[in-house]
């Protein structure tokens, strides 16, 4: 009983941590990691359909968002940029 309590508490905070990371990558508002920690069922599917796609800050090409380097100009994938406060849709 315990073991899945643990789990059912395990399964939100991972993947709110996730979302708070992706997003953060993608230039999106972090703060879908709170709704993603509230209510996963509905946040996560919708989180997942409107992210950003990674574009490079060098040449502005879309990269996929596994990879750290564009593979165009060989810079740096996507540093941390400015996130609109307020907006969760960001």
């Amino acid at each position: 009983m315990l073991l899945v309590a643990l789990a059912a508490l395990a399964l939100p905070i991972g993947a709110s941590y996730w979302t708070w990371q992706d997003a953060k990558r993608r230039g999106m508002s972090t703060r879908w990691a709170i709704g993603v920690g509230l209510a996963l069922i509905v946040f996560l599917p919708v989180y997942l359909l409107v992210r950003k796609p990674v574009r490079c800050d060098s040449c502005g090409k879309e990269i996929p968002a596994d990879l750290t380097l564009c593979e165009e100009c060989d810079q740096v994938a996507h540093q941390e940029s400015e996130v609109r406060p307020g907006r969760i849709f960001g």
